[in-house]
């Protein structure tokens, strides 16, 4: 009896084998790949602050878009919160930069919500869009 409790241990244990989940690679994440899932994810709130910002100086919303949007830093102060500061430079028209402005912004559980816009450079507008200008930009 003692014997055959023996064989069918080591047969068990021979049938056994390790499981394990094999490593997910996710890949170099290079900062082009970064820079653009981050301006495509905060696109909404980026248009969203730009138009609060220039509605007292132009009749028409500029545009951003994501290709025209870099990444300055990320933070992570804790777990699940981020502080992103992008640089973004919004358009009229087919081709034509309002300006260059810095825009920062914390995500976490709860949300993204804009903390800081600084407006860095204002540029020309072409002749053709100055009657879009309500007052001078800053």
């Amino acid at each position: 009896m003692r014997r055959m409790i023996i064989v069918t241990m080591i047969l068990l244990l021979m049938n056994c084998s390790v499981s394990y989940a094999e490593k997910f690679d996710t890949g170099y994440l290079d900062a082009e790949y970064f820079t653009a899932f981050v301006s495509t994810i905060l696109q909404a709130q980026t248009q969203e602050a730009i138009n609060d910002y220039y509605e007292p100086y132009l009749s028409e919303n500029p545009f951003v878009q994501p290709w025209f949007t870099k990444v300055i830093n990320v933070e992570r102060p804790f777990d699940y919160q981020f502080l992103i500061k992008l640089e973004v430079t919004p358009f009229l028209g087919a081709h034509n930069p309002v300006a260059l402005d810095h825009l920062t912004f914390k995500a976490d559980i709860d949300g993204v919500v804009l903390l800081k816009f600084e407006h860095l450079e204002s540029y020309e507008l072409p002749p053709h869009l100055n009657d879009l200008l309500i007052k001078p930009l800053p």
